[in-house]
């Protein structure tokens, strides 16, 4: 198998910097996203996510 991970601290959250918010969130994710889409071209692109916390 050949494939890239892509691992990510929200804004607020882990060791990144700023306050956690909802819509940091959502603008993390996008962007992120718009970043890991340039990179792969036409390949595939699978996302998992995992749990914010209770």
């Amino acid at each position: 198998m050949d494939f890239h991970v892509v691992a990510i601290d929200y804004r607020g959250y882990g060791d990144s910097t700023g306050f956690p918010t909802e819509i940091g969130v959502v603008r993390d994710a996008k962007q992120i996203f718009r970043y890991v889409k340039r990179l792969a071209g036409k390949n595939d692109i699978f996302i998992w996510g995992h749990s914010m916390g209770t």
